[in-house]
């Protein structure tokens, strides 16, 4: 699941990077997956928890 650098547009590196990343709100468990890793993984959101069986989560699912 890591980026290149280049992708990212640093060209002086040869580092990767994880497309994912945890908000720096204190207040918030939230995670977000960006753009670069969604466009080479194939993700799907899963509401099945929250809404069915009442859960306060939802799932995902990552693919190549």
């Amino acid at each position: 699941m890591l980026i290149q650098a280049k992708d990212l547009g640093d060209r002086t590196s040869n580092n990767c990077y994880v497309g994912v990343f945890r908000s720096l709100n204190a207040n918030q468990e939230t995670w977000y997956l960006g753009n670069l890793f969604m466009n080479k993984y194939y993700v799907v959101y899963d509401m099945t928890p929250y809404d069915e069986q009442g859960k306060d989560y939802i799932q995902v699912g990552i693919a190549l």
